[in-house]
């Protein structure tokens, strides 16, 4: 005995369509076990007469990350195989306290940018750290309200051996400090090279720095103050 099965629509209805051919002896993957995360979509589900899948979509704040084509499929064995990998890459209305961590969706190449749109409440400073995976600091952003004698002043380094090196100090006016406490900025990161970064503030250019090793090893965000985040994406570009 043979069985015609129709095509379904992304919610699984039933909608008519395509039909696919199974006897009364195949396995059948059972829609609702399908394998779908929070993070993700099926835009569309295919049956033919070798195959019965579904194309993946990652949800708004989520990326796909990997090489292959996001699916799930049904397999002759009766169950679902995944190929896709949905990894949250943008955050909204976060209130971020000291020593919270972002785990990058992908591994940063040049062109790469992360872009964070906030409102610091802390009255001295706030810190953003880029991390490797042993947790040690790449490059450290810090500009300081008045903190520690230091007033409207950025300072950047980074931290490998366990101690500050190559400090780079922006300091008012030259150039402009363009930070307020209480006031929201917007604030981008951009690889412009495999150890160079460029930071932009409200989309003008404040400081340009060179890093003690290759852009691809940073796999953490680390925010240490009390920040409002409004928006953070960790892969803007």
């Amino acid at each position: 005995m043979c069985y015609l099965h129709p095509v379904l629509d992304t919610s699984g209805s039933g909608t008519p369509g395509d039909v696919l051919v199974y006897s009364d002896s195949d396995p059948v993957c059972k829609l609702e076990d399908a394998p779908i995360l929070n993070d993700a979509d099926v835009a569309t589900w295919h049956r033919s007469l070798t195959s019965f899948k579904g194309d993946v979509t990652c949800k708004t704040d989520f990326m796909h990350v990997g090489d292959d084509t996001p699916i799930v499929r049904c397999l002759a064995t009766g169950q679902w195989e995944t190929s896709y990998s949905c990894k949250q890459r943008m955050w909204r209305n976060e209130s971020i306290s000291r020593d919270y961590k972002f785990l990058l969706p992908d591994t940063p190449t040049a062109g790469w940018s992360v872009c964070f749109t906030g409102v610091s409440s802390d009255e001295t400073e706030f810190i953003i750290n880029f991390l490797d995976s042993s947790g040690k600091i790449v490059l450290h952003v810090n500009p300081r309200f008045d903190r520690g004698g230091f007033r409207k002043v950025t300072f950047l380094s980074f931290k490998l051996q366990g101690s500050w090196e190559n400090f780079k100090v922006l300091r008012d006016p030259d150039p402009t400090f363009p930070f307020a406490n209480g006031q929201q900025f917007n604030l981008t990161v951009t690889a412009t090279g495999s150890h160079s970064i460029e930071l932009y503030v409200d989309g003008n250019v404040y400081a340009n720095v060179t890093l003690p090793v290759d852009i691809n090893n940073i796999t953490n965000i680390e925010i240490k103050a009390d920040v409002r985040m409004s928006f953070m994406d960790l892969w803007c570009g």
